[in-house]
């Protein structure tokens, strides 16, 4: 087994200019419609955001896979990551979204087979 790490930091209050000045393009770029339709505030999106970045971080993927993870929540309320169309040998995955006075961060573990190092 392989794990990999990612980790993302996000100041709200730059994330939010970020999001005014593209609006809907910036959002459709990063964003799928059902993150969008269930994640209304800046600061649940900048920890999405936060989420995604861990993700790319740990699993290497390109600067512009934001489309290919997606984050959903289960039944509970708790974040998880679905990831689309993403070929790599995943055994398991977790993610962690936190917000703390104007930052959110999160965390993003997976477990891989050894083929992929």
């Amino acid at each position: 087994m392989n794990i990999k790490i990612g980790c993302d930091i996000v100041n709200i209050k730059k994330f939010t200019i970020s999001l005014n000045r593209g609006g809907d393009n910036f959002l459709n770029k990063i964003f799928s419609t059902h993150e969008l339709l269930n994640c209304k505030t800046p600061e649940n999106l900048a920890g999405f955001f936060a989420v995604k970045e861990a993700v790319k971080k740990a699993l290497e993927l390109n600067p512009d896979d934001w489309k290919k993870i997606e984050i959903i929540k289960k039944a509970n309320g708790r974040p998880q990551v679905k990831l689309i169309g993403i070929k790599k040998p995943i055994i398991s995955n977790d993610i962690s979204i936190s917000h703390d006075e104007g930052y959110a961060m999160a965390t993003a573990v997976f477990v891989l087979n050894d083929s992929c190092k």
